[in-house]
């Protein structure tokens, strides 16, 4: 299974004109863009646009998810059983535009610039700059604002968001794929003797907060009664697997760190066996079930001597997590687990026990969730509110925590941050 990312680079980012990609200066027809969007989909009403650049003392806010604009040109269609039909992800040729997103905010959330927030500038009082602190800030944004039609509310609503963010992400893509490529990006798992073979546990979603019927995880199906299965890690890269509508980050679905940084490594010192895709369950016996199918798949079917485990959502994912690292201990393979940690802002816990095994001791830690950053003033904000007074108090100095901060704390090992004990 070989797949091939042809990636055109976006240096700058406009609204107007025919759509086009031109020594790197991305012009986006968006009066198009959204008839197509509203051809598509009766459940939204209205959409405008905005445009958010690196650097740029700009706030975002109420993100209901980011995508990178991708388009499949051959081999297979974009986000197999959501938008294209239920074919096989990961083969073929996909162009992609590096260096911007489109970014989809969510209407529903009118809560005062409260809901999840992305600076784009402005220096931190800790030191830090936005740049710093997330990839996303180091992105050129198509922000998409929508507008629901009456009655659309609910998981019905989160719905429409994401298609309409995908089909938005393609359509990009696909208008403007045709000119030369500054990279091409082969991924191919080519066999390699004599080099400790690592697999990759990947926690797709927890089942703290149940999916609904038609939300897309896997292959377009809502992972509800998921048992571990294998994947080759391109399936993930290429769209076959999506975040839940509760999590904002399917931008670094697409440029897995984990998955790209085994891939680096492959054939230099280690041997990248392949993934195990599992979800994080509600209940103890569904919860034993998956961590021993999960550590056998591992151990008996990838053969591998290491693996690396991720999970996503809240705390109790921790358990699934710690489960299946413990089960692979058992099996003779070594793991080594990421997370967040859960510790208090002022370091009065040291994190949450959830798990204690003697045996699961490399853990890395990106960061703790209840950290707070106290955010500067910005000079613009978008966002789906429309009271004056509400966009004010968006654009004023505000402290957030680290979760609240899209892309801050990455659970999938792309973010900047860790924790350290003293």
């Amino acid at each position: 299974m070989r797949l091939e990312l042809q990636v055109r680079r976006v240096r700058d980012l406009r609204i107007g004109g025919e759509t086009r990609l031109d020594d790197g200066v991305l012009a986006v027809d968006v009066d198009a863009l959204c008839s197509y969007l509203l051809e598509q989909d009766r459940r939204l009403s209205g959409l405008r646009f905005e445009v958010a650049h690196p650097g740029e003392l700009c706030r975002i806010t109420s993100i209901a998810d980011i995508v990178e604009p991708r388009a499949k040109l051959s081999g297979g269609v974009d986000f197999p059983g959501v938008l294209g039909a239920l074919e096989p992800a990961g083969s073929g040729t996909t162009v992609v535009l590096r260096g911007m997103a489109v970014t989809i905010l969510n209407p529903l959330e009118r809560a005062g610039g409260r809901g999840p927030v992305l600076d784009m500038g402005g220096r931190h009082k800790e030191g830090w700059s936005a740049q710093d602190l997330t990839v996303f800030a180091n992105l050129h944004h198509l922000v998409t604002i929508p507008q629901l039609a009456p009655g659309v509310v609910g998981d019905d609503a989160l719905n429409a968001l994401r298609l309409a963010i995908l089909r938005a992400a393609v359509w990009l893509a696909s208008h403007t794929g045709s000119g030369a490529r500054d990279a091409v990006e082969s991924y191919d798992l080519v066999p390699v003797p004599d080099l400790p073979r690592v697999a990759y546990v990947f926690q797709i979603h927890s089942h703290q907060r149940p999916t609904v019927a038609g939300e897309p995880l896997l292959y377009g199906d809502n992972a509800r009664h998921l048992l571990p299965v294998v994947l080759h890690p391109n399936e993930v890269l290429d769209g076959a697997v999506l975040q839940g509508y509760s999590s904002r980050g399917n931008y670094i679905i697409q440029n897995h760190p984990v998955i790209l940084e085994l891939y680096r490594r492959h054939g230099i010192d280690l041997s990248f066996a392949g993934v195990v895709a599992v979800v994080a369950h509600q209940t103890a016996p569904e919860r034993e079930r998956s961590a021993l199918m999960a550590a056998n798949l591992v151990s008996e079917t990838l053969h591998a001597d290491g693996v690396i485990l991720t999970k996503t959502g809240g705390g109790a994912p921790h358990i699934d997590m710690a489960q299946i690292a413990h089960r692979c201990e058992q099996l003779g393979v070594r793991s080594t687990l990421i997370a967040w940690d859960l510790s208090s802002s002022d370091g009065a816990e040291e994190g949450s026990a959830l798990f204690n095994y003697p045996d699961l001791d490399a853990i890395v830690s990106m960061g703790s969730n209840g950290y707070r950053l106290s955010l500067p003033a910005v000079e613009r904000v978008i966002t789906p509110e429309d009271d004056t007074s509400l966009l004010e108090r968006a654009g004023a100095p505000m402290a957030a925590t680290a979760n609240q901060f899209v892309g801050v704390l990455d659970q999938f090992g792309g973010g900047r941050w860790a924790t350290a004990l003293y």
